[in-house]
């Protein structure tokens, strides 16, 4: 394992997923704790580094309380590497197993989620694998992770919702990317998953 990374020092592993690890790292030049997100060699691809590279980009451009915020993306070698802030507390899949959740508990961390989901879609970013283990509760609320499959719209016109363009994307018509019990109906069947779909029906 790699003992520093541009002028972040590795501590530790904190988590470790299907394309990634995730390490607790000290920034040297601002003395602060980070989480440093890696893409496992195994998966390493160009596909790979697009998904990072994507949610770098979707990250950088949300400013919100509910959301983890991205501090720097760093290439190491051939490896991309995104420097995201630190989260004390646990995930919410985490929270499930250890018991009941309150009724006036899961409203808090529901209405924290929208707000942060809300504040993606004002800027034409669908998540896209939303799920437990996506959101983190920390003791200042609950926090949405994980950008990897996110879609990225730009509005035409600024103002107008309804005028859209799909940007670049890494998953063609009817492939199906996320995960099965959690996608939207719209997702699951393939087809353009976001806050527009059956607004045409209206």
């Amino acid at each position: 394992m790699l003992e520093t990374i541009g002028h972040y020092r590795i501590r530790r592993k904190i988590g470790q997923g299907a394309m990634g690890v995730v390490y607790e790292g000290w920034d040297e030049r601002l003395e602060r704790l980070v989480a440093i997100k890696t893409i496992l060699e195994a998966n390493e691809s160009k596909e790979a580094r697009s998904r990072l590279w994507r949610e770098a980009r979707s990250l950088a451009r949300v400013n919100h309380p509910n959301v983890c915020q991205v501090f720097d993306v760093l290439e190491e070698g051939e490896s991309l590497v995104l420097i995201l802030e630190l989260l004390e507390g646990q995930s919410l899949a985490d929270r499930l197993v250890t018991g009941m959740i309150t009724t006036s508990e899961a409203l808090g961390i529901e209405c924290q989620i929208l707000r942060a989901l809300q504040a993606l879609h004002d800027l034409g970013i669908v998540h896209r694998d939303l799920k437990p283990s996506n959101v983190f509760l920390t003791r200042h609320g609950s926090k949405l992770l994980d950008f990897g499959l996110a879609r990225t719209t730009d509005a035409i016109f600024a103002g107008d919702p309804d005028q859209t363009r799909t940007t670049a994307s890494l998953t063609a018509p009817g492939l199906i990317l996320g995960t099965p019990h959690y996608m939207a109906p719209e997702q699951a069947s393939g087809l353009p998953a976001g806050p527009q779909i059956g607004r045409a029906h209206v």
